[in-house]
């Protein structure tokens, strides 16, 4: 008998059914089947007395396991695919005869990456067919979790042997012949798939990372077990991943210009919906790109007043430094997102994490990282539309694509009925054409002259700017982007305003204070006019160049000079203030 989708529901809700059973489930159950998942309710709850022993399906392999409804929901369709003859009742009876089956009939090479990735995927399968028994209406078979509990042990011995073989019969290749990519080396083996040997820190961290990806069904290398070189990680590409794992979103494809296009908006999109999967099952990506992580950061809701001496005050994001080299190896890449060293478990409470200095609570990091995704991701995929040679028009309406899919999936309910695709369509319309013409204006200078720029700009900032590098992208330019487009994203899936940096702000890197309330403002000018008067004007006066009572006049009118033009300049800041909040209370979410 075919499992039939009505079949599948009605499993599907008895698992869940099941699952809140115990004092745990009842909560889990609840948070799958409300919004309150995305605003960070427990994901990964703990087994309790009575309630169903976790314990069990922990293993060297996947790590710790935590049975959400979300992982039994997929655990149950994957288990429903491999056997579609079966019937709900029998799907876990009919898994353990398969997974025997295959077992006895193993036919990989000993040693090769077929071996290792055949009885990794057996040990997955394994563990669904236990998670779909747990889950189940009923006391579970005794004698039926003996054997597919004996069936996992299997997989998992046969692959850490295969592993260690693998490792071994290609540790001089390794040396040899491996080629860098950044902080790793790859080394082609058998059948395309790719060995690949990581210095990382946070060794045991990606390895459980890479592990849990797989199992909520995102396409993940395989870290293997084996050898424990200090700070090493040894990962297993599979061949179908491969090509696509190693090519950077925004690296420049030597396709027909429409295939180009079509497979950028097909990464840029499969990278939304993996992170919407891995918000499905409590976890989260901190970083898709190195503006916010390696050297220095540069975090979107650092908005701030800006206050040149000779322009107009300006509201918004801060401008970027090193964004040319920041966004050319993105945590992104044609099959989707990784670096899973970013990956962390959303939590359950309410911890705080150090954030320059300042204490910053889960609710507050919750959505600051939300929105540092958003305008990451932005970026990439403007970056890769650019070096396609693909129109600013393509990135906005890939970008209008992106963000309103991510709307989609990302807010509790779904988007609001009142939202406006076209208002979101003009806001990255203005983001993609300014970046591109900076982008372009960027490329198109001597490098003596952007080295020039950076090292005005660099006196005047706390985060050095690189040699070589592209001048700094003014947050002028970046505000579309960040107010018009991602703010109301991170606001509707929040239900609050975000914070805003304002007025005196303590820097990422040095601690200094920047200074930008008006009053600062007018000390420092009077200081220069103050300067000026002492080592020029005494001087002049002294020599008879110019009469004592010019020099008194010209200080004080100098002065009289700053305050008129700080009084203009603080009427222009309460207009701003109007516009930005007329600009916040009217978005595309909320026309």
């Amino acid at each position: 008998m075919s499992l039939s989708r009505r079949a599948l529901a009605s499993l599907l809700s008895a698992a869940l059914a099941a699952l809140s059973g115990g004092p745990v489930w009842a909560q889990a159950a609840r948070v799958a089947a409300s919004p309150a998942l995305f605003a960070g309710a427990p994901a990964l709850p703990q087994a309790a007395p009575g309630a169903l022993d976790l314990s069990k399906f922990d293993s060297p392999l996947t790590g710790a396991v935590s049975l959400t409804p979300a992982l039994a929901e997929d655990a149950l369709a994957r288990a429903a695919s491999r056997s579609p003859e079966s019937d709900p009742a029998s799907l876990p009876s009919a898994e353990a005869e398969r997974l025997e089956r295959r077992l006895q009939s193993a036919s990989a090479a000993p040693g090769s990456a077929a071996a290792v990735l055949e009885f990794q995927q057996l040990a997955h399968e394994a563990l669904d067919a236990l998670i779909v028994l747990e889950t189940r209406p009923g006391t579970p078979d005794e004698a039926l979790r003996r054997r597919l509990t004996s069936a996992r042990a299997e997989a998992e011995e046969r692959f850490a042997a295969e592993s260690a073989r693998l490792l071994e019969a290609n540790a001089e290749r390794m040396e040899r012949e491996a080629r860098s990519l950044g902080r790793t080396r790859l080394l082609d083996v058998d059948g395309g798939a790719v060995l690949a040997a990581k210095e990382q820190y946070h060794r045991e961290h990606e390895s459980a990372m890479m592990s849990r990806s797989r199992l909520f069904g995102l396409p993940a290398p395989t870290p293997l077990p084996g050898r424990a070189e200090e700070n090493t990680l040894y990962y297993l590409v599979p061949p179908a991943l491969a090509p696509d794992y190693f090519a950077y979103l925004g690296d420049r494809l030597n396709l027909p210009r429409a295939e180009r296009g079509a497979r950028v908006r097909a990464a840029a999109l499969k990278a939304v919906d993996q992170l919407s999967s891995l918000q499905r099952h409590g976890h989260r990506h901190q970083s898709l790109a190195a503006l916010s992580h390696s050297e220095g950061t540069w975090e979107w809701d650092y908005w701030r007043t800006n206050t040149p001496y000779f322009a107009l005050l300006r509201f918004g994001p801060t401008s970027i430094h090193n964004w040319r080299s920041a966004l050319a190896f993105p945590n992104l890449r044609l099959s989707g997102i990784a670096d899973h060293e970013h990956i962390e478990v959303v939590s359950a409470e309410d911890v705080g994490h150090l954030r320059d200095g300042i204490r910053e609570y889960e609710p507050a990091r919750r959505f600051r990282l939300l929105g540092q995704n958003l305008t990451e991701w932005s970026f990439v995929v403007m970056q890769a539309g650019l070096k396609n040679g693909l129109s600013a028009r393509w990135a906005a309406d890939l970008l209008a694509e992106g963000l309103w899919r991510w709307g989609e999936r990302f807010l509790p309910g779904g988007l609001p009925p009142g939202a406006d695709r076209s208002l979101l369509r003009r806001a990255a319309g203005s983001a993609a054409r300014r970046h591109y013409a900076f982008a372009l204006l960027s490329a198109a200078l001597p490098q003596f002259v952007s080295d020039a720029a950076n090292a005005v700009v660099d006196m005047h900032v706390a985060s050095a700017l690189k040699r070589g590098e592209a001048p700094a992208m003014p947050g002028a330019l970046v505000a579309p982007l960040v107010l018009d487009a991602v703010r109301p994203l991170a606001e509707a899936a929040s239900k609050q305003p975000v914070s805003i940096s304002d007025l005196a702000v303590v820097t990422t890197r040095s601690g200094r204070i920047a200074a930008d309330n008006l009053f600062d403002l007018f000390l420092e000018l009077a200081a220069v006019v103050a300067a000026l008067t002492i080592f020029v004007g005494v001087p002049l006066a002294a020599f008879g160049l110019v009469s004592w009572g010019h020099l008194v006049a010209s200080f004080f009118a100098g002065l009289a000079a700053i305050l008129v033009w700080n009084g203009a300049r603080l009427l222009i800041y309460s207009a701003m203030r109007r516009r930005q909040a007329r600009r916040a209370s009217s978005t595309w979410l909320n026309p």
